[in-house]
């Protein structure tokens, strides 16, 4: 049978397929199904004349605290070639049962009163439901004011919500919708989880392009993370490329990247979750308004989980900056009868801006809850961190001597006001080994702020009464560019056997120049029978609350990184020739020694110069006492303290300068015992211990030189 089409159906068949060219051109393509879970396109347009339609562009629902709300956004298409008044066009909602439900209007919306000729309007409608509706429950209904039918109200067409019916965006895909009745192209970009003892924390990065050709701003929009059991979770901007987080602004044309934040417990299940797009409106007047949430988008994600809580790494999203955070070392040090732990965390900024510290808190654990009392220590105060590089804070606390570090950890907090929370639990590395410098060999440290090179230059034994003082001389350059107080060394003398003794130190306040040194000694209270072959000095760097301790009377708080120096052999091959006398810094030569004894008076007259090697700007040894004694007898005829260019007037002492010198003592001997052969000796001494450096028999005499080496002894 053959179908005959007369002239003016032709017609009327090339103006609808000219009419669907025109549509086509109008309305942007939609995303396929394999990008977003929808099938709205799938329900048919209400035509309401032959060229003109209301079609379906989005239908969702949200849960609320009162039940539920649903939100419908149509366009109605004017094909024809006269403006269409939108007054005579009404729309109902019902259930399929026939409850109807009062449909409102957006207020944006509300001044849209004709549609004009080859051009369309978009509406947003929401309506409170309870909470057991669902979508396919519910008829949308367009309807046209009519005077010559019932109830003045002509159903022009329906839309009905398959079962199936979604709007819900798949992981990966992408969406557009209509905000403000402008288009706005939606996706997830990027979406991540970080680990820790009790928590996860997603970060997503939403990237949303206005496509319009004007600003949008967009005051009114939250974000939610829906768990897959239908749980909200109110979500945090962090940041926008545009505008702030309480006011996104959307450029025309430009891909801008929202970043939203949420830290849930892990009893909440990351899997199939989905972020929702709300938009509040105002509903109501006065006392009665409130604020409605109506459904944008529903996008569903993938989460890449950025670290595990056994991973010694974590990155952290702030913002438009990226950070890698990595525990570095872990130092374990003896001090005060405990041990002193020290973390070493570096931040590394990989984005390709300077970005700012992050507000980020650490505390050291003894697996998941034995916390320990931890600080920062300021050894630096950037401000900033410049892109492609890092910086180093370092935390400490202390444990007993006998803890096991096998599940040590590094926490990592976020600080929000006075709440904080847990973003990372990092393992770390097993505590580090003292790095050994051996006999003669320079020691660098280039750390923390802190630049000079430590020689160990020699050890002495010095005598006491029931112990004795080992002292360790060490030389400290200064390598900066600039003159500073150098670091205080603390640590522990550690015997071949394993036995640690305190330690203290003796140095300067002193500034020292750039390429100078400053001598300091390490004295250590050992037992006189103590096998001191073998021995070792562990020092590090002391610190404090404040950091580096530069003072020597300060308060310390343990040591960074330590460093194990071997020792040489003690002792120094004691001489009888007073030239060359070696006391720090300082060699003395002296030229004239003369003593003689009268009926009732030891006079002794002495002179000799002192010079100082001029590389020292900074030194502790400086005292020597001259002494006249009968060691047969334990007696000490003349016992005088000096101090090389000590403050004049020191009671009981005698100051000696760079330069010549010339000193007479003078003391009766009234009931006392004065030997007839004598030993003329040089101590250095340190806090009572002394040492000899010279020695030599002697007689009274008033002409023997005794600085004459050629004066020998008899």
């Amino acid at each position: 049978m053959q179908t005959v089409v007369s002239g003016s159906s032709r017609l009327k068949w090339r103006f609808y397929v000219a009419m669907l060219l025109v549509a086509a051109l109008l309305f942007p393509a939609l995303p396929s199904s394999s990008e977003a879970a929808s099938n709205a396109s799938s329900i048919k347009p209400v035509y309401i004349n032959s060229n003109s339609y209301v079609k379906l562009d989005s239908a969702d629902i949200l849960s609320t605290s009162k039940g539920k709300t649903a939100s419908f956004t149509i366009t109605l298409y004017n094909g024809g070639s006269k403006a269409i008044n939108l007054q005579d066009y009404w729309f109902r909602l019902a259930s399929t049962s026939g409850t109807k439900y009062t449909l409102y209007m957006l207020d944006s919306d509300k001044t849209k009163k004709t549609v004009q000729a080859n051009s369309n309007v978009t509406l947003t409608f929401y309506s409170e439901l309870p909470s057991s509706m669902t979508l396919p429950k519910l008829i949308f209904k367009v309807v046209k004011f009519d005077f010559s039918v019932a109830g003045y109200e002509k159903t022009l067409g329906q839309f009905k919500f398959p079962s199936d019916y979604s709007t819900d965006v798949k992981a990966g895909g992408y969406t557009s919708v209509k905000l403000n009745s402008t288009p706005v192209n939606i996706r997830i970009s990027k979406s991540t989880m970080s680990t820790s003892t009790d928590n996860n924390t997603v970060n997503i990065e939403l990237a949303m392009r206005n496509t319009s050709s004007s600003e949008l701003s967009l005051a009114n929009l939250q974000f939610l993370a829906q768990s897959a059991a239908g749980g909200m979770y109110k979500m945090k901007v962090t940041s926008t490329t545009s505008g702030t987080a309480e006011a996104i602004v959307l450029r025309p044309k430009i891909l801008e990247t929202i970043k939203l934040s949420i830290t849930l417990p892990k009893s909440v299940s990351t899997k199939g979750q989905k972020l929702v797009i709300t938009q509040g409106i105002s509903s109501g007047s006065g006392e009665g308004a409130s604020t409605l949430s109506l459904p944008v988008s529903k996008i569903g994600y993938n989460l890449k989980t950025a670290n595990t809580t056994t991973a010694t790494n974590y990155e952290y999203i702030k913002d438009d900056y990226t950070y890698k955070m990595n525990v570095a070392s872990i130092q374990r040090n003896t001090w005060g009868g405990e041990d002193s732990l020290i973390g070493k965390l570096v931040i590394t900024n990989t984005s390709s801006k300077t970005a700012p510290i992050p507000a980020i808190e650490g505390s050291l654990y003894i697996g998941d809850n034995a916390a320990v009392k931890t600080t920062i220590i300021p050894f630096t105060n950037p401000v900033a961190i410049p892109a492609k590089s890092s910086i180093t804070i370092y935390y400490t606390g202390t444990v007993p001597t006998t803890t096991s570090l096998t599940d040590l950890k590094l926490k990592l907090f976020e600080k929000s006001g006075e709440s904080q929370t847990e973003l990372a639990a990092l393992k770390t590395p097993a505590a580090i080994v003292p790095k050994s410098v051996a006999i003669g060999s320079e020691n660098n440290v280039n750390d923390i702020g802190e630049n000079f090179t430590v020689n160990v230059m020699k050890t002495q034994l010095l005598e006491g009464n029931s112990n004795n003082l080992y002292a360790v001389y060490m030389d400290v350059t200064n390598k900066q560019s600039r003159a500073i107080a150098t670091s205080k060394l603390v640590g522990y003398l550690k015997t071949a056997d394993g036995d640690k003794y305190d330690i203290k130190l003796l140095k300067t306040s002193n500034l020292i120049n750039p390429g100078k040194k400053e001598q300091i000694i390490v004295t250590a209270e050992v037992p006189k029978q103590l096998e001191l072959a073998g021995a070792t000095v562990v020092l590090g760097s002391a610190f404090n609350a404040q950091g580096i301790v530069k003072k020597d009377d300060a308060e310390i708080s343990g040591f960074v990184n330590p460093v194990s120096y071997a020792l040489p052999q003690y002792g120094q091959t004691v001489t009888s020739e007073f030239n060359k006398v070696q006391v720090g810094p300082y060699t003395i030569n002296m030229d004239n020694i003369i003593t003689y004894l009268t009926d009732d008076k030891i006079d002794v007259d002495f002179s000799g110069q002192v010079t100082k090697d001029l590389s020292y700007e900074g030194f502790s040894a400086k005292k020597f006492t001259f002494a006249i004694e009968d060691q047969s007898t334990n007696l000490s005829m003349i016992n005088a303290p000096f101090e090389l260019e000590g403050a004049a007037g020191t009671a009981g002492q005698y100051v000696w300068k760079v330069g010549n010198n010339y000193t007479n003592i003078v003391q009766s001997v009234t009931d006392k015992l004065v030997a007839k052969t004598i030993q003329l000796t040089i101590y250095e001494e340190i806090n009572g211990y002394k040492t000899k450096l010279v020695s030599k028999n002697i007689k009274w005499s008033a002409y023997l030189n005794w600085a004459d080496p050629n004066n020998k002894e008899f």
